[in-house]
């Protein structure tokens, strides 16, 4: 894929965010159903007083709030935690985003930070390498254009995980629910968004799709927004990259629908 092609179709989600971000699940409480199964992994975790955590993609930050409202008493009470996303009125939702405390059970300090994860050079986060426990990536990695692309971001994101941390990112299944699979364009109307857009369409990987938005659009309008559908091994693939190994797998979220497949890793362990 060109540059010119992972602009344009990064640019195009920009704009579906800068349209809809507001929107968005505007409640801090909305948890995803696969963050509670995610809680029983991190007994992986070294038990220590504190935890950082970094929030890739973060929204409004609501990962925050369910971790002080669903960590276990026996898992560090100390909180570290950033969130870095590109959306401004996403990260505009985000409330407390100081320190507060939860009676005598988690104390919690908050940092959020724009960011063009796609633009952003390994180091501008300012952040230290192998400093996290927790590093996770919810509803991001579709987003990204091109393969070579998202094996770089996750390689970068993974210099930022801790010894014996754990990775989490998911993957939007959308193809597999059929309510979301009838958004994407017919071919029809791809080639004629994708000459309107300016996109090189024989430039697209397999697995690219371009996905109609409407709810909160006037009648009869849409915007769009670019996804790629992930077979499971090209993520094996991008994990294995950055030095990672999946301990873990499962789908959750959206009820029935079950939209989002988890992933769960930590870094590879040398050979001795």
């Amino acid at each position: 894929m060109t540059p010119k092609t992972i602009q344009t179709l990064s640019r195009l989600n920009q704009r579906f965010y800068k349209l809809s971000g507001s929107k968005w699940n505007p409640k801090p409480n909305y948890y995803w159903e696969g963050w509670v199964e995610l809680l029983k992994y991190l007994e992986y975790l070294e038990p220590k007083k504190s935890i950082r955590v970094l929030d890739i993609g973060c929204g409004n930050g609501r990962f925050a709030n369910f971790l002080m409202e669903y960590l276990p008493v026996d898992v560090p009470k100390q909180i570290e935690y950033i969130g870095v996303d590109f959306s401004r009125p996403m990260l505009n939702q985000s409330i407390n985003q100081t320190s507060f405390e939860d009676g005598s059970i988690h104390k919690i300090t908050r940092k959020f930070e724009q960011v063009d994860l796609i633009e952003a050079s390994i180091d501008s986060l300012g952040l230290d390498f192998d400093s996290f426990d927790l590093v996770v990536a919810f509803g991001l990695i579709h987003h990204i254009p091109s393969h070579t692309l998202r094996s770089q971001l996750v390689d970068n994101w993974a210099k930022y995980l801790g010894k014996n941390g754990l990775f989490v990112m998911t993957t939007w299944q959308y193809l597999d629910v059929p309510r979301l699979a009838k958004h994407c364009l017919d071919p029809a109307d791809f080639v004629t968004q994708a000459i309107y857009q300016g996109l090189e369409i024989e430039k697209l990987e397999k697995g690219d799709n371009l996905l109609k938005w409407v709810k909160y659009m006037p009648e009869g309008q849409y915007t769009l927004r670019y996804s790629h559908y992930f077979e499971d091994q090209e993520i094996e693939d991008i994990l294995k990259g950055a030095g990672l190994q999946a301990i873990a797998s499962y789908r959750m979220d959206g009820g029935k629908e079950i939209r989002n497949r988890y992933w769960v890793a930590n870094k590879m362990r040398a050979q001795v």
